[in-house]
Formats: C-alpha cells, structure tokens, sequence
C-alpha cells in the first residue's frame, strides 16, 4: 500500500473542514506507516483485499500504534509516581535537584538541554517545570491514542462494508480483532475523550456488521456495557449517544425500551444532547418501529428547546398523516421560537412528498397571520422563497399555488407588519418572488449575477450588448436590486454605445471631506489612508446594496450606518454623497433600485444654483447626514432631510413597485421619508 493510498483510508469519516487540523496527528502516522511498509517483513497471514488494497496491514500497524501508546501512558505514569515518592523523601534541596535532572532525563531531554535546565535552576526551573512536561507529554500521548481509536474504527468499518454480503463476517471480525484493543480502554482512568474514542471505535466497526451478527459478534461482558450505557444518565453523554445509536441495530427492543425510558424520565445537565440524539434516531426507525409515534407527546413535553428542535427533523421519516398531525403543534402553538423556526426550515424537504403540500401551505398562511415573533417571521420569508425557487423548478403548477395563497399574506406584512424590519424582509422576499416568478427577469438575474460575481470590487465593465437585449432600464434595475440584497451594490452608467456596471465603491477626492477634515482634527485617525476622499457614483442607474453597512457609526460622517429597528441602512433613501454626486452626472437625474421601490433623483438646473447646492451639501455635510440617520425616538420629522434637499432645487420622488393587478405595495414607513407625493407608480 502507497502513502496515498494510506492516507485515503486514514482520512476517512474526517470531515473536510477538520482535516487540516487533524494534519499534525495524521501526517507523523502517516509517515510512520510509510517507513514501515518499505522494509517490512511480510507478515505470516494472508493479506484481506478491500479493493484492491491489502488494507489488514494498515489495521495491524493501527492496533500496534494503539498499543505503543497504551504502554508509553504507562511507563509515564510510572515514573512520574516514582519520581514524586524520591522528591518527597529527598532531605536536601542538592538531592532534590538530582531528582528533578534524571527525571527530565527520563522525559527525554538531551545531555545539553539536560545542562541549560541545570543553570536555571537559579531562574525558573523546578519541580513545577518538569511536571508540566509530564502533563504536555502525556496529554500529546492521550490525544494520539483517540486519533488512532477514531481511525482504527472508521477503517474497521470500511473493510467490513467492502466484505460484501456473501463474506463470512464472524471470521473477518475476529480478525480484525477490535473489541480485544478497545476493551481495556472503555475503563481509562485518564482523559475522557479516550473512553470515548474507544466506544465509539466498537460502535462504528459493529454497526458495520450485518444486524443478525452485531449482537454475537462480542462477548457478554461488552454487550453489558453497551446496554447500560445506553441507559446510565451517570456515564459519559458521548458514549450513551454512542451506544443508543447501536441498539437500534443490536437489539431493536432494546432500542424502543431506552428511548421511552430516556425521553420519558429527562434528567439535568448534558443529558439533553442525549435527549436530542434519541429524537433523530427515533425518526430514522419509524418505518422499522411505528410505536415510536407515541412517544411523541413526550418529546413535545420537553423543558429543552434544542430537543424539541430535533423534532421536526424526524418527522421525514413518519408517516403523512404522522406529519399533518404535529406540524401545527410545531410550527404554531410551540413557546418556543427556535422550534417553530425549525419547523419552518424542513418545509422544502417534507415538499417533496406532494399529499402534504396543502397542509404545509395552509400552515405558512395561519402563521403570516398570527405570528409576532421576527425571528420565526425571517425563517418564514426566506422558507417561502426556498420553496417557491425548487417548485418552479420541479412543479410549476404547484409554484403558482403556492405564490397565489401566500401573496396576500406577504402583501399584508409589507404594509403593515408590527416591526419595520419584518416591513423590509417582507419587501426583499417579494421582489425575490417576482424576480423568480417573471420568466425574463429570471433569465437575466441568473445570466446576470453569473456575469457580475466574476467583476472585482471597485471595477467597471461593459456590459455585454446580448445580456441587454430587449431589456428595459427598469428591469435592469429591478433585477439589480434583488442581486444587491446579499452583493455589493452596482452603479450602471448607460452610454449611446455600451452600458458600464460598477461593482462596489469608486472613490475620489471630494470638497466635503476637506473641510471635514479641517474642522474636525485628531490626532487618533488611521494611518497610510487618505483622508480627504469620498464615494463617486457616476451612473445615472443605481442598486445599492442591501447588507454593507456600518454597524457602529464612525467620525466620518455620511456612510451606509445599519440601523437596528430598520435591520438595515435604509437604501431606498439617498446618501448625501448620492446628492453630491448627482450634480455631475448628464442630465442631472439618476435612479436607485431598491427592494422597497424606485426613489428618482433630480438635480438643480442652472450653473449657479448647482453650485450653491455643492457649496451647501459639502459644507453641511455632516449635518444632513445625521438628518438622514432619523431615529424614532428624534423629536424632527422624518421628513425634513428631504426637505433639506428640496431647498437646495433637488427633487427626490419615491416610486414603489405595482403588481400585474395595478396594487402598490406602499409602506407607511418608506413614504413618511418623503416629502412630495408618490410619482407615477414603475412597473
């Protein structure tokens, strides 16, 4: 077997985000195993093929490894003991500095370190010092010893599995000889993570194992051990998740007895992840075993709301009419927002059994209605998107049912929901709606955002003339917008011969910043940046972005600052820089998309009147930016940084969005920023 080889069945059950981590134990094992297969002896029993790969050799190298460290965490502890009994009888501190050098000799340290720990003694070094070498050295050994358990189970596993059915699987697990190695760990009086390792090692091998041989396979002192784990609250929570997820396998009675016992009887502390590890696999056996629907009512019952959570999670493996019973005590009636969250996030996958599409909608419609909690209202919002993006693809017809019951409901939120931030997720989710719903504006926001997650920060493009064709300015910013939700925001500068998209931030040296600077020295501001640039927006086409803002605001007046009650900067409303910036733009007109609607800009006509509106917004700069920050509990109107503009000769007009019925989801709370009446409504 080559090193690569090797390392594949290492490596397996490791998840990838931790390999890397478990590199600095899996890369010396590796190279050991590598220098031992290049001059071995071959070994007198015939090598089993798993395929293709004579893999019993890397378990007999893992069970030496297993056994290395084992009898190294036993000289260790031998000699500290005899070390400490010599220090406590030593009478003098020369005898007692004798005892200290040859134990951290034993502990490995050469005849020059042995001299530099020596001449310390005058400094730091002590009795304390080598006995934190102990610790470090057996401690490192310990955590091998789990590695090696982990990965002495998952290869056990894997050559059971690849044994095949026909395979005389008593004979290759007595070959493979796990519960002989593992055994004496189960009671290691050391870390507890080895204990666990252990289990968990003879539970993966076993569980590989065909179900009429699991329960023969080992003796009867270990079958002992696994059932009164699986119902001792006092042993280690790890290895009674362990052992309950090996009974439903070794002994399904067994199994039903200790999740009743374990879900009806819950104990205090660690015992809940216990509880929730019951719960899931009670969802993986409904099938096998339908009692376990009684139970239930128990878990329903529990103090623990990362249990109940668990729930909704096994209810795919009950029955339809299992599922309609209990959504509704999930999903609405639980005290608990978390799990009636949870219930929420399982609707797509319970939706690919059709019989429960018209319960599951008639849930999501009582729940718009009657839910307060903006927690479960976000859940909700995103759930309804999920599923309407996997039944177009999947079930059109099914998709147009589901937009049609649940559009009223959402319409009903934007307006009027108790929070503004459910207000603007409300407002998010439809235009992701409607952006999924029309045909066009779908194949351009996938062509689109493809195209655009490919441009740089800070960079502009042009836009290809074949993504653009037939396609209207409204459209494109409505599209836009949904891309900006969760991106950068994009500035669109439409030309006689091509259109350039700006993805991000362009920045340049501005008037207002100057003088900012100047009034406002400091001796704390950040080094190596200029400190006399600000935003440039030079499109006449806007879609700001949904989720880059500052959540604590800065000296530097006029960012993007998140506003808690908004759960967002308001982009529906310009930033003063948006103002500055629409003096110089053709035209004098630019247009920001945002999820709420169209908010059209007009600049002041006249070369004088243009520069006396530079002169005031850079000079008060700071002032309308606080303007636009409006917070409830200001006692100005919300009005009055519009109004500000407006004396300035610009003209700010909000549009909200209509529907194919004509009906304009206009909120109260977006409109009460403007100061003129709503122009003509954009489609």
């Amino acid at each position: 077997m080559n090193k690569e080889e090797a390392r594949a069945w290492l490596s397996l059950g490791i998840h990838p985000a931790w390999r890397k981590a478990e590199e600095r134990l899996l890369g010396p094992l590796l190279q050991k195993f590598a220098s031992e297969e290049g001059g071995r002896v071959r070994s007198n029993r015939a090598d089993t093929q798993a395929n293709g790969v004579p893999v019993l050799r890397l378990v007999d190298f893992i069970v030496r490894e297993i056994q290395q460290q084992r009898e190294e965490l036993t000289r260790l502890k031998q000699r500290h003991t005899e070390f400490t009994q010599r220090y406590a009888r030593a009478v003098s501190e020369d005898e007692r500095r004798f005892n200290i050098l040859e134990y951290a000799k034993s502990l490995g340290r050469s005849s020059r370190e042995l001299a530099e720990d020596q001449r310390a003694f005058k400094r730091w070094f002590g009795m304390d010092a080598v006995v934190d070498r102990y610790l470090r050295r057996h401690t490192r050994c310990e955590r091998t010893l789990s590695f090696c358990l982990g990965r002495l189970g998952a290869v056990a596993a894997e050559v059971i599995r690849q044994a095949g059915e026909d395979s005389d699987h008593a004979a290759l697990w007595q070959k493979l000889d796990v519960e002989r190695v593992v055994k004496p760990l189960l009671v290691h009086d050391g870390d507890s993570r080895v204990v666990i390792e252990a289990f968990r090692c003879l539970a993966t091998s076993l569980r590989a194992l065909p179900q009429s041989v699991q329960e023969h396979a080992v003796d009867e002192g270990t079958l002992q051990f696994i059932y009164r784990s699986a119902l001792e609250s006092r042993q280690q929570v790890w290895i009674q998740c362990e052992a309950l997820s090996l009974l439903q396998s070794l002994s399904p009675p067994s199994f039903y007895k200790a999740l009743q016992k374990r879900l009806s009887e819950p104990q205090e502390g660690d015992d809940l992840f216990l509880r929730r590890r019951a719960v899931l696999l009670m969802g993986q056996n409904f099938a096998s075993l339908p009692g376990l629907v009684d139970l239930i009512p128990a878990v329903l019952k529990d103090s623990s709301a990362f249990v109940r959570q668990a729930l909704p999670t096994a209810l795919h493996g009950a029955t339809d009419e299992t599922v309609r019973r209990w959504l509704a005590p999930l999903g609405l009636q639980d005290a608990s927002p978390q799990v009636r969250a949870a219930c929420l996030l399982e609707f797509p996958r319970l939706l690919e059994r059709h019989a429960l599409f018209a319960a599951i909608l008639d849930l999501m419609q009582t729940l718009l209605q009657q839910e307060r909690e903006a927690f479960v209202l976000r859940v909700a919002l995103k759930v309804i998107v999920d599923v309407f993006s996997a039944l177009e693809r999947s079930q059109p017809a099914q998709a147009k049912l589901w937009l049609e019951g649940l559009r009223p409901s959402l319409l009903i939120l934007h307006r009027s929901a108790e929070k503004i931030a459910v207000r603007r997720w409300a407002a998010q989710s439809s235009e992701r709606l409607w952006c999924l719903s029309n045909p066009m504006a779908r194949q351009l926001s996938e062509q689109l955002g493809a195209w655009l997650r490919a441009q740089k920060p800070g960079k502009r493009r042009s836009m290809p003339r074949k993504l653009l064709a037939g396609v209207a300015p409204e459209l494109l910013g409505r599209v836009l917008s949904v891309l900006a939700q969760d991106d950068f925001g994009f500035d669109v500068s439409m030309g006689r011969w091509r259109t350039q998209v700006l993805r991000g931030h362009q920045f340049g040296m501005r008037l207002w910043r100057v003088l900012h600077e100047f009034r406002n020295p400091s001796p704390d501001k950040r080094q190596a940046f200029r400190h006399t640039i600000g935003r440039i927006f030079s499109g006449t086409l806007r879609a700001p972005s949904g989720i880059l803002a500052e959540l604590a605001e800065t000296k530097v007046p006029g960012e993007p600052l998140f506003l808690s009650g908004e759960s967002g900067w308001r982009p529906y409303l310009p930033l003063v820089d948006d103002m500055v910036s629409a003096l110089d733009v053709p035209g004098g007109k630019v247009r920001l998309h945002s999820s709420e609607g169209v908010t059209e800009i007009t600049a002041p006509r006249g070369l004088l009147t243009r520069f006396k509106a530079r002169w005031s917004l850079s000079a008060r700069f700071a002032q309308l930016a606080r303007m636009r920050n409006w917070q409830e509990q200001s006692q100005a109107s919300p009005a009055s940084y519009v109004h500000a503009l407006q004396a300035l000769g610009f003209e700010v007009r909000y549009q909200p969005y209509r529907d194919d019925s004509g009906s304009a989801a206009e909120d109260p709370a977006v409109t009460r920023f403007f100061a003129a009446g709503l122009a003509m409504p954009c489609r």
